[in-house]
């Protein structure tokens, strides 16, 4: 029996790919900035996804413009480094757990 090779594997006799080759397009939910970019997955509590989907629900209603969770989270992170807040003065565990980073963060947005 003769076997066949089907999807990606599959070339004409030219050695080029089916006639439904598509050009190549980026995938949903992936960026097309102008910078380099690392996918990192940061656990984030369930308040967190619930005020981020808050938020882009809220944008939605204003604008009608859809936005991930992830602009949210890189233009929050944006502000704090544009904004130039030294953090170096906060020591990790346990002060992180008692919201020093936070309340740090805050007062320096309010200056």
């Amino acid at each position: 029996m003769e076997s066949r090779i089907v999807g990606k594997e599959a070339k004409s006799a030219s050695g080029s790919r089916s006639k439904k080759e598509k050009p190549a397009q980026p995938r949903p939910g992936r960026m097309n900035g102008p910078e380099k970019y690392t996918k990192a997955t940061v656990p984030l509590f369930d308040r967190q996804i619930a005020a981020l989907d808050e938020i882009r629900a809220a944008i939605k209603r204003r604008t009608g413009a859809s936005v991930m969770r992830a602009e949210i989270i890189r233009a929050a992170l944006d502000a704090i480094l544009e904004a130039k807040i030294d953090l170096t003065g906060v020591r990790p565990e346990p002060e992180f757990k008692n919201g020093d980073l936070k309340k740090l963060i805050i007062a320096r947005f309010k200056r």
